[in-house]
């Protein structure tokens, strides 16, 4: 589930909480980029959010994508759910008109990894635990930082 909140300074609190992972499901995704092109909305009040904090509940920024759901869904509706939704995701963020911080905290994996890569910047608390797939051609799929 996320959690929006905007506070007086106009900053608003996108919060992934999704235990016990918050791993991204294909509604999450969807709510986070309704709430990000939403602060793009031209005849929204362009003082209401002025900068936008993507962070997560619990012990971890985010454990990737949900990948429960992934299974559980027909044929291949779960992963190009997941893979479509990456990409919109990835782009409202770096198209937000705003200024896009990922807070991130204990692990980040995945998609966890490419949402806030996307921001404006990143502020780590502590050094979070993390990996990315790519390949040598630096795009998505297979080697990972390890993890601890």
């Amino acid at each position: 589930m996320i959690h929006e909140t905007v506070d007086e300074r106009g900053v608003a609190e996108l919060v992934i909480e999704n235990p016990p992972v918050n791993a991204y499901n294909l509604a999450d995704i969807a709510a986070l980029v309704q709430y990000l092109r939403g602060y793009a909305d031209p005849g929204a009040d362009p003082e209401r959010v002025r900068a936008v904090v993507l962070r997560g509940e619990g012990r971890g920024f985010c454990g990737g994508g949900d990948v429960k759901e992934v299974q559980n869904l027909p044929g291949f509706e779960g992963i190009l759910g997941q893979t479509r939704g990456s990409l919109n995701l990835s782009l409202a963020i770096a198209e937000c008109p705003v200024p896009v911080v990922g807070a991130i905290h204990g692990y980040c994996i995945g998609l966890g990894c490419w949402s806030p890569g996307c921001a404006t910047c990143c502020s780590p608390r502590r050094t979070p635990r993390s990996c990315s797939p790519r390949r040598t051609t630096g795009r998505p799929a297979a080697s990972c930082r390890p993890l601890g």
